[in-house]
């Protein structure tokens, strides 16, 4: 097979400059490589793999060493890329004519169950914010837990709830139970949805709104919008490599999941700012298919060159992972 990296992507590099990192230029090579690996590769995105995939055979120990010994913070990568971050969704919204809140709208935080604490929630209404989230069985509603009186109402009647899929192409019908009472450690009254799959399901799912004027419906169909968040941290996990992650110290994982939002943050303001792609897959694929024929292209230059191709072919070959 061949190598996949020739050299480095001119859009990732005119992002990354953008940024401006305060990083020496070893450790600003680095992360670049990195960056630029693990959206270009596939299979395992370990140092050792990405590395054998850049013509030239780079040292991953001097990667890993740039995690694990090189004095910069993580933060030396998040606050310029959030500050960018910030900019260009001020200019995106300024492009299309509207503020980033407009008068007049309620702002809601979506959040899964690991999130819904009573003191995120109380602050965000403190914001005067309002909280759709899902709610672990365990949580107490008036002091009793949402799993109790999802038995204890068994018998009541329940509302059909049709909620559309992430694609918006079809849609489901759930059994939904609305309670409205107090969380514990919260002093507003909040709303409690226990939706079903049918009847009888042993394993329904629960659903707190802080905004008691929201129906059924518009609550769990207004919940859906965190699915984006779900789609960003499957591309972390699986496409970009966070789940190839090796166990180093503290310090070193934060450096390297700094990298890896660096990858996404680039994806995605690339599926922002260029027309052309629909999703995050349009990106990577347009990302890959430029390194592909940069990599045709210094290749057969070489061929050209030399007049012969062992030796091009030496360099461009992926070399086989040592046994």
């Amino acid at each position: 097979m061949l190598k996949t990296i020739a050299a480095a992507s001119t859009e990732l590099t005119q992002f990354v400059d953008t940024l401006r990192l305060p990083l020496n230029t070893p450790q600003h090579r680095h992360i670049m490589q990195i960056a630029d690996g693990l959206i270009t590769t596939q299979g395992s995105k370990t140092l050792s793999a990405l590395y054998r995939h850049i013509v030239g055979d780079p040292c991953p120990k001097s990667a890993a060493d740039t995690f694990r010994e090189a004095p910069w913070q993580a933060d030396n990568i998040r606050t310029p890329l959030r500050r960018h971050l910030i900019q260009t969704a001020f200019e995106v919204a300024e492009e299309q004519g509207i503020p980033i809140i407009p008068d007049g709208y309620t702002v809601y935080l979506l959040c899964d169950s690991w999130y819904s604490a009573a003191s995120l929630i109380g602050w965000c209404r403190d914001q005067e914010w309002h909280v759709i989230c899902r709610l672990k069985s365990n949580r107490s509603l008036d002091d009793v837990s949402v799993r109790q009186h999802h038995q204890r109402h068994k018998h009541r009647p329940y509302t059909r709830v049709r909620v559309r899929a992430a694609d918006e192409k079809r849609a489901k019908t759930y059994l939904v139970r609305s309670l409205t009472g107090k969380l514990s450690n919260l002093s507003d009254d909040v709303r409690v949805f226990i939706s079903q799959r049918h009847n009888g399901d042993s394993y329904p799912r629960y659903y707190c709104c802080t905004d008691l004027s929201l129906s059924a419906n518009d609550a769990l169909n207004g919940f859906l919008n965190r699915w984006s968040c779900e789609v960003a941290n499957w591309y972390i996990a699986e496409r970009l490599g966070w789940a190839d992650c090796r166990l180093w110290r503290v310090e070193a994982t934060e450096k390297f999941l700094m990298v890896l939002w660096l990858a996404m943050a680039y994806l995605e303001y690339r599926l922002v700012t260029e027309a052309a792609h629909t999703n995050l897959a349009d990106v990577i694929r347009s990302h890959r298919q430029d390194h592909a024929v940069r990599l045709l292209q210094q290749a057969c230059t070489m061929v050209l060159q030399m007049g012969e191709a062992s030796q091009v072919l030496a360099r461009y070959t992926l070399t086989p992972a040592p046994t």
